[in-house]
């Protein structure tokens, strides 16, 4: 069945048909330590990697001005991040109703997916999976600290089945992740709550 046929195309092929569909962050100067204040617009920094399939953790902030002046680095609801240089391998997702926009580290890039053509929650999993990991390694720029760019970015290529298979399959996953972590955060308040009772019993002998 044609439904069953899977996309072979590169990820300059499924990104949005807007500027800055495929962008990563401000230039050296263009963003230091000096910019940022305790609130405004977050910035996605190395830090906010890696918490599963959100970026997520302690963030700095802009102010809007500075975004403003940044607009083509930002980041908004249903973008795909990627690390350029650090961690490599790392991918998150820029959630709902969280803040309106996020401004990009130079550290990171950002996708915005043409929704008509792919799921960016399963792209998430194509990217955290064995295969795009394993290409992400293999074409890495060595020189210095391992690295990738936007080249790079846009000439992945993906492998996509139909649309609504897609959605299926990602939204399979993300139950699959939202039970996972449900389980382990059971168990680390299981964990804290057998700490406080043996302290109790065997430390303060209450």
């Amino acid at each position: 069945m044609a439904s069953d046929k899977f996309l072979e195309c590169l990820v300059e092929d499924i990104a949005a048909n807007a500027r800055n569909a495929i962008v990563g962050g401000p230039f050296g100067s263009d963003l230091v330590s000096k910019d940022y204040v305790l609130s405004g617009v977050p910035v996605i920094r190395g830090a906010n990697m890696g918490y599963g399939r959100w970026v997520s953790g302690e963030f700095v902030y802009v102010t809007n001005e500075k975004a403003d002046s940044l607009s083509s680095n930002c980041a908004r609801a249903g973008d795909i991040i990627f690390t350029q240089r650090g961690t490599l391998g790392q991918v998150a997702l820029i959630p709902n109703g969280t803040t309106e926009r996020y401004l990009v580290s130079q550290s990171q890039m950002k996708l915005t997916v043409d929704s008509r053509k792919a799921d960016a929650l399963f792209l998430y999993y194509v990217f955290t999976g064995a295969e795009q990991q394993e290409f992400i390694r293999t074409n890495a720029i060595q020189t210095g600290v391992p690295h990738t760019n936007l080249g790079i970015l846009k000439k992945t290529p993906v492998r996509l089945p139909s649309l609504n298979r897609q959605k299926s399959i990602a939204r399979i996953l993300a139950s699959l992740d939202d039970k996972i972590d449900l389980n382990r955060r059971i168990n680390q308040t299981l964990e804290a709550m057998a700490q406080a009772l043996f302290k109790s019993l065997f430390v303060d002998f209450d």
